[in-house]
């Protein structure tokens, strides 16, 4: 994402304490407004969109970094060998599970120590994300609704595991809706984000304009 690339661009930069300590509390926030788009399709009914930002078809192969030098990272090789299926399968569902979990869990969060970009900043963005969901939430999806359920945090874990695993069985990762629309929607909206935290890496008074604690809002799972 060009946000990303805008981070990079910033860190390039960094030429003090201080310029490291902004650029920290920036990609703070970064991350933080993705998280919140995922969050809103994933309040909005709609976990089966959000698939195509895992990559659960990983878990099918083992990698190794042959020689690794601790102090460098640098290595001769990587090895790939593939897994038996079922249980490449286990843990493919088990990681869905736990991102799903990750996410419910950071929405729960009742402080978190990061500021809020202004929403006046992101009218358009977010008019994008909010139509791509809609559209999301009106598609009939057969996945849908075994997924939801798979995801319910007061079931077993092995129980929700077993019908991830049953969905996404025979190594089908992602359901047969095209939901690609919704992640052009994630984008454009971070693009935006990008744009205003890259300004905001050299304009000190900006920074400061935002007083409004993370912890001060509603529930991120309350938002549509």
């Amino acid at each position: 994402m060009a946000s990303a690339k805008r981070m990079e661009q910033s860190l390039s930069q960094v030429k003090s304490d201080a310029d490291a300590l902004r650029l920290s509390k920036l990609m703070n926030v970064n991350q933080h407004e993705f998280l919140r788009l995922l969050l809103r399709a994933r309040t909005a009914g709609v976990p089966d969109a959000l698939l195509q930002f895992l990559s659960p078809e990983y878990a099918e192969s083992r990698v190794t970094f042959v020689n690794v030098d601790e102090t460098t990272l640098k290595f001769d090789r990587i090895e790939e060998t593939q897994r038996q299926e079922t249980y490449a399968l286990g843990k493919a569902s088990r990681l869905i599970r736990i991102a799903f979990d990750s996410l419910d869990e950071y929405s729960e969060k009742e402080v978190r120590n990061v500021q809020a970009v202004p929403q006046s900043l992101l009218e358009e963005a977010n008019a994008t994300v909010d139509a791509a969901i809609g559209r999301a939430k009106e598609e009939t999806s057969s996945w849908r609704e075994p997924l939801v359920s798979a995801l319910d945090r007061t079931m077993r874990t092995n129980v929700r595991e077993n019908q991830i695993q049953g969905l996404i069985a025979p190594m089908a990762y992602l359901p047969p809706n095209d939901f690609g629309y919704l992640r052009d929607a994630f984008t454009a909206y971070m693009d935006r984000i990008g744009e205003i935290l890259a300004q905001r890496f050299h304009d000190d008074a900006a920074i400061k304009e935002w007083e409004l604690n993370l912890g001060d809002e509603p529930a991120l799972s309350d938002e549509a």
